[in-house]
C-alpha cells in the first residue's frame, strides 16, 4: 500500500510540476531572452517553486545563524541529495542566484533552458569546456551580478544522505574572487525526492543557513583547509538533525 501511494503522490507532483510550468513558459522565454532580464527570470524560478511546494505538500523552512546581507553576492556551497535541491536554494533563499550544474541538464525537454541561459552548465570530462565554465561563474562574481550555487560534491552519489568528498572548484572560485562562501546544509531534501529515482514523499523541506565566511586575505594556501571547513560544517548540521552526514 505504501508504495502505491508513493506512485500516487509522485504522479500527482509530477503533472503539477509540469502544468504550471507550462502556463509560466512564456514568461520563461522572454525572461531569459536577455541577461537584464535573468533575476526577473530568477523570481519567476522562485514563484514556480514556490507553487510546487504547495501543491506537493512541500513544507519549507529556513533557519539562520545570523542574519545575511542579501545584497551581497555569494558563492553558496551545499550538499546535494535531490533535483529538488535548486528548488529549495532557489525558494528559501532570499539572493539572487544562478546554478553551476553538469551538461546533461540542459537535455530535460523544457526544464533545460535554464542551464542554457541563466545557469552554467559545465562538461567535468572536457577539460576545456569545464575551464570556460570556470571562468563565466568567476566573471559573473566579479560583476557582482548574481551569487552563484555549487553542489561541491559534484553531483548526487549514491550514498546519500552520506556526504561526498567535496571538490576544490567553488572553494578556488570563491578566493580567487574575494567572494564570501554561504554555506548551506539541505536537510530533508533527501527523503522528499531522493537522488535519481523517481519517488518522493511530502513533508518538511529544513535548511540551516550557516554565516558566511569571509575569505578576505586568503590565497591558494587556504583553499584545502576552506573545502574541509565547509564539509565539517554542513557534515555536523546534518549529524545535528539525526541525518548521517
Amino acid at each position: 500500500m505504501k508504495k502505491v501511494l508513493i506512485k500516487i503522490y509522485v504522479c500527482w507532483f509530477y503533472l503539477w510540476t509540469a502544468l504550471i510550468f507550462l502556463l509560466l513558459y512564456p514568461l520563461f522565454l522572454w525572461f531569459l531572452s536577455k541577461k537584464k532580464l535573468y533575476k526577473k527570470a530568477h523570481l519567476l524560478r522562485r514563484f514556480w517553486g514556490r507553487w510546487l511546494m504547495l501543491f506537493g505538500g512541500l513544507r519549507p523552512k529556513t533557519i539562520y545563524e545570523m542574519p545575511i546581507d542579501t545584497t551581497k553576492t555569494y558563492v553558496v556551497v551545499a550538499n546535494h541529495s535531490s533535483y529538488l535541491d535548486i528548488i529549495s536554494l532557489s525558494c528559501q533563499v532570499p539572493i539572487h542566484l544562478n546554478f553551476i550544474g553538469k551538461i546533461a541538464l540542459q537535455k530535460i525537454p523544457l526544464f533545460g533552458i535554464f542551464f542554457k541561459t541563466i545557469d552554467i552548465p559545465v562538461d567535468r570530462r572536457n577539460a576545456v569546456h569545464a575551464a570556460k565554465a570556470y571562468m563565466r561563474a568567476k566573471e559573473q562574481l566579479r560583476l557582482g551580478s548574481m551569487s552563484i550555487a555549487v553542489f561541491p560534491e559534484g553531483g548526487i552519489k549514491d550514498s546519500i544522505p552520506k556526504l561526498s568528498p567535496f571538490k576544490d572548484g567553488p572553494f578556488k572560485m570563491a578566493v580567487e574572487t574575494g567572494t564570501s562562501i554561504l554555506p548551506i546544509t539541505i536537510i530533508d531534501n533527501w527523503k522528499r525526492g531522493p537522488g535519481n529515482k523517481i519517488e518522493g514523499t511530502p513533508g518538511k523541506m529544513r535548511m540551516f543557513v550557516h554565516k558566511p565566511i569571509n575569505v578576505e586575505g586568503m590565497n591558494e594556501t587556504d583553499i584545502t583547509k576552506l573545502r574541509q571547513q565547509v564539509f565539517e560544517l554542513i557534515q555536523e548540521k546534518l549529524r545535528e538533525y539525526g541525518v548521517e552526514g
